[in-house]
């Protein structure tokens, strides 16, 4: 058998038995993406709306959307026990989560997002520095509000942005003796760098749920009490979810 058979096999290994010992997580995760789909507007509803506000709802729901593939894209590599290539996709999120807060300060902020994600009607090569220039103009704006993400970007940066001695050294290779061996094949369910990735995978994604609602609630299409079960997420998540992780960090790995 190849090696690739070998290690998809191993791949479904872990994956087993990260569905047994991160079920809280993941029924955790599962409420969140829950929760998004019970809040937003009929058909109906949104037709009655104007043309543009049906427009900036779309552009939302299709980002949204976007977020929820690749959320579950990251913990699929973390259920087969890889995480360095994961934190490319957190850094994805993060992105989504920057340019929803920027939207949601005022309407021209919005209408921006739309016409710069969907109605540019430019090139490949300006569509990309357009994007570029619009996500740092909303990182700016949300690293100025919440100082503490400039470190978690550089972080993010550094694992998932591209290759560097951190990408290599913790999250690519491991020594075994006097060799070195891929950590594809040794286990890093207590590796403190793969629980932070969960950790700042669901605390980023319960952050976009919240931009979300935000954008929605504006055209009344976020119910009372699931604004509230939204908001009770951020603190279940501190009491179930992130302390569970950090106890199963082994500080003898590196």
């Amino acid at each position: 058998m190849s090696t690739l058979h070998n290690t998809f096999n191993l791949f479904n290994t872990f994956s087993n038995e990260f569905l047994k010992k991160f079920d809280f997580y993941i029924n955790s995760f599962d409420n969140m993406i829950d929760l998004q789909g019970r809040i937003g507007l009929e058909r109906e509803e949104l037709l009655i709306l104007s043309e543009i506000d049906q427009l900036l709802i779309k552009t939302y729901l299709f980002i949204a959307e976007s977020a929820n593939t690749t959320a579950i894209g990251a913990i699929r590599l973390f259920s087969s026990n890889l995480y360095s290539d994961a934190y490319s996709l957190i850094r994805i999120l993060y992105e989504i989560l920057c340019l929803m807060h920027w939207g949601n300060v005022n309407r021209g902020n919005k209408e921006e997002l739309y016409y710069s994600l969907f109605k540019s009607r430019l090139d490949d090569e300006k569509q990309y520095w357009n994007e570029w220039k619009l996500i740092k103009k909303s990182q700016k704006l949300y690293e100025s509000e919440y100082p503490d993400f400039v470190m978690i970007r550089q972080k993010l940066n550094n694992f998932g942005g591209h290759i560097s001695r951190q990408k290599i050294v913790l999250g690519n290779i491991t020594s075994i003796g006097d060799t070195s061996a891929s950590r594809i094949f040794t286990p890093n369910f207590a590796n403190k760098h793969l629980l932070a990735g969960l950790d700042l995978t669901h605390y980023i994604f319960n952050s976009i749920l919240e931009e979300y609602s935000k954008h929605l609630k504006k055209y009344n299409a976020v119910p009372t009490k699931i604004e509230n079960e939204i908001k009770k997420i951020a603190e279940e998540f501190l009491d179930n979810v992130r302390s569970k992780l950090q106890s199963f960090i082994d500080p003898n790995i590196i």
